[in-house]
């Protein structure tokens, strides 16, 4: 791996113990599902959704989840008084490279769809299965940072009861 593909940033913290963290992972939440809206696009791009409509839907509705995660992360961040950043530069850095703030035992790379950019998919999906399986079975963030938005949106309840 090179240093284009490294983290965004290390985590500097693994708990949501403050308001400041709340705001913090949510914003990584934002960076985590931003970062998965281009390997879907390519997929989708490189498809022809008249000779093969049920794939162009399938990975057309999954990116509009994608998508529809980071709004929800976005207006998460803005009800506990954070300012969500869609624009900084450290959110564009080339692919292939690891998830943000989180697991880079694999790169995600941007390919035409393709049994290998399935492959990719089904990583993404079986990482943050088994991150909130783990989370779920540990009551806590992992010692590593958010993998996944989806455990962020987990312990926002809880982490909101920490925070008064």
């Amino acid at each position: 791996m090179n240093t284009a593909t490294a983290k965004l940033e290390v985590p500097s913290s693994t708990r949501i113990t403050t308001l400041e963290s709340l705001r913090e992972h949510l914003q990584w939440a934002i960076e985590l599902e931003h970062f998965t809206l281009p390997p879907y696009l390519c997929a989708l791009y490189s498809l022809d959704a008249v000779r093969n409509p049920e794939a162009s839907e399938v990975v057309a509705s999954v990116l509009v989840e994608e998508m529809l995660h980071m709004t929800l992360a976005a207006n998460l961040l803005n009800a506990v008084g954070g300012h969500p950043r869609l624009d900084s530069p450290r959110m564009l850095p080339g692919y292939p490279r690891c998830l943000p703030h989180g697991d880079c035992s694999f790169e995600v790379p941007l390919l035409r769809f393709s049994p290998e950019a399935l492959d990719v998919f089904l990583k993404i999906s079986s990482m943050y299965r088994l991150k909130v399986q783990a989370q779920a079975l540990m009551e806590m963030p992992t010692e590593d940072g958010i993998t996944t938005a989806g455990p962020t949106f987990e312990y926002v309840p809880s982490a909101r009861a920490n925070v008064r």
